[in-house]
C-alpha cells in the first residue's frame, strides 16, 4: 500500500521535515517507507495532527507540546484499537474495539493512550455499558455513543458540551436512545442500519440536510426526507459540509454557511425550501462514485474508473492542483494522477486543510 498526501503541513502533520521543507504541499506527494509495502490506515486527522498506523504501529505525527517530531502511540495496540478522535488542539483519545475509553497524553518525548476509568457514579462505570463511537463538533461539543446489553444492544447516543465535562463526569446536556444498529457516528449526523439521520443546532439548519419541524427537532435525530430511506454506505461531514455516499455509488451533499462569499456550486441554493435541503452531486456527467471525503471547506471524491475529483477551499494545497491553482474551486476539478503507474487506487481521506490517498501497488 503507498500513500499520497497534500495541504497544509507547517506542523508536520502530512509529511515529516525529512520528507518536505514546505509548509504547504500543493500536488499529491507520496509518503516514504515504512508506508511502502505495508498495511497502512489513517485513524484521525485534524488541523495540525494525523494518527497513522502501519502494520502494528501506530504512530502520531503533527504538533505536540514536545515538537513536531513523528511520536509512537503506546498504551492500545492497534489491533484493540476502534477510532481515534480530537479537535482544533489535537488529538484528545480513542476507543477501545472493548467499549473502553482512553485518553491521549504525551509523557516524557512519547504519547500514550491511558484507560480512562471515569469518575464514580458517570456514565461509564454503569454496569455493561460500552463506548462505541465518539465525535467533536467544532463548536467543542462531544457527541458520544454508548452500547449495554447482550448482542447489538440498547444504543444511545449522548451529548455533553465539551471534553472536559465527559472527563469530568459530568451528566450528559441530552441523551437520545436510537432504534438500530450504529454503523457509524460525524458531529451532526449518523449512520444506523444504512439509514441517515443527523441533528444539531437549530441556528443552522442546512447542517441538518433538512427542515426541523416539531415532530423532528434540530436537536434530536431524525432521517433526512430527501433520501426517501436511500441506503447510504458511507457518510462524511466537517465543519459545515456533509455527504453520503449511497449503496448506488451516487453522493448527496448538503451544507454550507449563510453569507459566504466562496459557494460551491454542489451544494443546495442558501434558504433552500423542503425537500431540496439536500442535493446530488453531479461529477462528469453522472459517474459513479468510489469513495468520498471531507475536510475543512475541500471535498475529495473518488470515481470507480480512479479518477480524484476535488472542489473547495484550496488556499493550503490541499485540493493537489499545483502551486499556480491554490484558491477556491466552487465546481469539481479532476486533479493530475501521478499514482496512475503505480498501482489502483482504492480510497481517500481528508481532514483539516490535507488530503490523503491510498494506492493499491500493480
Amino acid at each position: 500500500m503507498e500513500l499520497y498526501t497534500t495541504g497544509f503541513n507547517a506542523h508536520n502533520q502530512l509529511l515529516p521535515t525529512s520528507l518536505s521543507d514546505s509548509s504547504i504541499i500543493t500536488t499529491f506527494h507520496p509518503l516514504a517507507s515504512p508506508f511502502a509495502t505495508r498495511n497502512i490506515k489513517i485513524w484521525c486527522t485534524l488541523w495540525s495532527a494525523t494518527v497513522i498506523s502501519h502494520d502494528d504501529q501506530l504512530t502520531h505525527y503533527g504538533f505536540r507540546k514536545t515538537g513536531t517530531t513523528p511520536s509512537i502511540i503506546t498504551g492500545l495496540e492497534v489491533q484493540e484499537l476502534k477510532s481515534v478522535f480530537g479537535d482544533v488542539s489535537g488529538v484528545l483519545g480513542a476507543v477501545g474495539r472493548d467499549g473502553a475509553l482512553y485518553v491521549f497524553s504525551e509523557e516524557g518525548k512519547g504519547c500514550v493512550f491511558r484507560p480512562w476509568e471515569g469518575k464514580e457514579g458517570s456514565l461509564f462505570w454503569r454496569d455493561g455499558v460500552r463506548v462505541e463511537f465518539v465525535a467533536v463538533a467544532e463548536s467543542e461539543e462531544v457527541c458520544l455513543t454508548t452500547c449495554s446489553g447482550e448482542g447489538n444492544g440498547e444504543w444511545v447516543l449522548h451529548l455533553f458540551s465539551n471534553w472536559k465535562g465527559v472527563l469530568d463526569g459530568l451528566e450528559p446536556v441530552a441523551s437520545w436512545p436510537l432504534d438500530g444498529v450504529l454503523v457509524d457516528l460525524k458531529a451532526n449526523a449518523l449512520l444506523i442500519d444504512h439509514t441517515l439521520l443527523t441533528f444539531g443546532s437549530p441556528l443552522h439548519p442546512a447542517l441538518l440536510g433538512r427542515t426541523p419541524t416539531t415532530a423532528t427537532l434540530a436537536t434530536e435525530p431524525h432521517p433526512v426526507s430527501f433520501l426517501g430511506g436511500l441506503p447510504i454506505r458511507k457518510i462524511a461531514a466537517n465543519g459545515w459540509l456533509g455527504a453520503a455516499l449511497s449503496m448506488d455509488r451516487d453522493v448527496y451533499i448538503w451544507g454550507g454557511r449563510a453569507g459566504d462569499h466562496d459557494r460551491l456550486s454542489a451544494l443546495p441554493d442558501p434558504g433552500a425550501s423542503e425537500g431540496e435541503e439536500v442535493k446530488l452531486v453531479d461529477i462528469d456527467g453522472g459517474v459513479d462514485i468510489a469513495d468520498i471525503a471531507i475536510g475543512m471547506g475541500h471535498l475529495v471524491a473518488l470515481t470507480t474508473d480512479g479518477e480524484v475529483w476535488v472542489c473547495g477551499d484550496g488556499e493550503r494545497g490541499q485540493l493537489g492542483l499545483g502551486e499556480g491553482a491554490k484558491g477556491f474551486e466552487a465546481n469539481w476539478v479532476m486533479t493530475p494522477s501521478p499514482w496512475t503507474e503505480r498501482g489502483r487506487l482504492i480510497n481517500v481521506e481528508a481532514g483539516g486543510w490535507g488530503s490523503w490517498l491510498f494506492v493499491d501497488p500493480c
